[in-house]
């Protein structure tokens, strides 16, 4: 994977089709959109590898960085010092403009989980993005998926320490992030479309966290789909076939 900086400083890398040479060179010259993922809390830039290169294998440019204070939950739990009252979803909307900046020409913007919230307000008011790919999130019952996840993911001792820590994540989070997340839905150029990914059997976040989303959203053009033995953001690794097929079909619309 090539590198690149960023205009303030984050680490894009990219992974290219065969066909084409680096994304954040050159508009892709086959004229399809360069896809920006958004990994998922606890993530990186590598862990959607499978998901870039199936993207590669048709046609598409990938870029991919780390998420400040979101690759380890000792890192997501510190308050920045610089900016101490900045809500996190906030700081990543910021990173995730920069970095859209910083790819020329249209985008896909693929997210993962919680940080496909941040995502979705990186996109307000820009011309750019062409469609908008959302796995395992966003999702609207922030505390109960985060304490799901903190229960699940994490070494914590208690059931008691889980929820405590859950609720200075939520605070960390930005207790506005929610209601952000609405105005920008309701503001979205209903031009451009969105592709909803739930796992039927998610133990982190179920889809009518997810549906709780978007029901009140008639007006986007929202093609929802359903893995009926999905975990959390687990659907390429286990059914690479209905993934794929997923993907294609969503891709091929626009």
């Amino acid at each position: 994977m090539e590198q690149k900086l960023s205009s303030q400083g984050t680490v894009l890398y990219t992974s290219a089709s065969s066909q084409t040479g680096s994304a954040l060179s050159t508009v892709n010259p086959t004229g399809l959109p360069t896809v920006i993922f958004i990994h998922h809390m606890w993530g990186n830039h590598r862990v959607n590898l499978r998901h870039m290169r199936f993207l590669n294998s048709l046609g598409y440019n990938c870029v991919s960085f780390d998420l400040d204070r979101c690759t380890t939950i000792k890192e997501t739990l510190l308050i920045d010092l610089k900016h101490p009252l900045k809500p996190l979803y906030q700081s990543m909307a910021d990173q995730i403009r920069d970095v859209m900046d910083s790819t020329p020409g249209d985008k896909i913007v693929y997210g993962f989980s919680g940080p496909s919230l941040a995502g979705f307000i990186a996109c307000e008011g820009r011309t750019d993005i062409k469609a908008y790919i959302c796995d395992g999130g966003p999702f609207k019952e922030l505390w109960t998926c985060t304490y799901r996840m903190f229960l699940l993911q994490t070494s914590i001792p208690t059931k008691f320490l889980k929820a405590l820590t859950t609720t200075v994540g939520i605070v960390c989070w930005g207790l506005g992030a929610f209601p952000h997340l609405q105005k920008t839905l309701r503001n979205w150029n209903t031009k451009i479309p969105i592709l909803s990914i739930r796992g039927a059997k998610d133990p982190i976040v179920y889809p009518e966290n997810i549906e709780a989303v978007f029901k009140d959203q008639p007006q986007l053009k929202l093609t929802r789909a359903a893995l009926p033995e999905g975990g959390h953001v687990d659907g390429l690794k286990k059914f690479p076939q209905e993934y794929e097929n997923i993907l294609r079909t969503f891709l091929s619309s626009f």
